[in-house]
């Protein structure tokens, strides 16, 4: 996912909780922050639905990755572009999601 912002990804991503008690409580968790405040609602919801985990023993949702990981995909450009190149070597079994602005200037935002 990218993201135009002008706020520290690092900053953002250091701030988050590793563990909520609900979804909900993770989304207003991450409306907190200026960087999620940009995102489309769809997006965002995609995000809590995708980027968190439920333990089965405790019921809370954890984050997929670490934040500190998460923060180093929105800061390091080059990850992104190493990414795409090696899209061929994924196995088929592999499913992937876009997520695909909808404005032209949806980068300046």
């Amino acid at each position: 996912m990218a993201v135009h912002v002008s706020q520290n990804p690092q900053k953002c991503f250091s701030e988050l909780t590793p563990s909520y008690t609900l979804r909900e409580e993770a989304r207003k968790a991450f409306l907190k922050a200026p960087m999620f405040q940009k995102f489309d609602p769809a997006v965002l919801d995609a995000y809590v639905e995708y980027g968190l985990y439920e333990d089965k023993n405790t019921g809370e949702v954890h984050l997929k990755c670490n934040p500190a990981w998460e923060a180093s995909g929105f800061a390091e450009v080059r990850s992104m572009n190493e990414g795409w190149e090696l899209l061929p070597t994924l196995d088929d079994k592999v499913g992937l999601r876009w997520i695909m602005g909808g404005r032209e200037d949806a980068s300046d935002l």
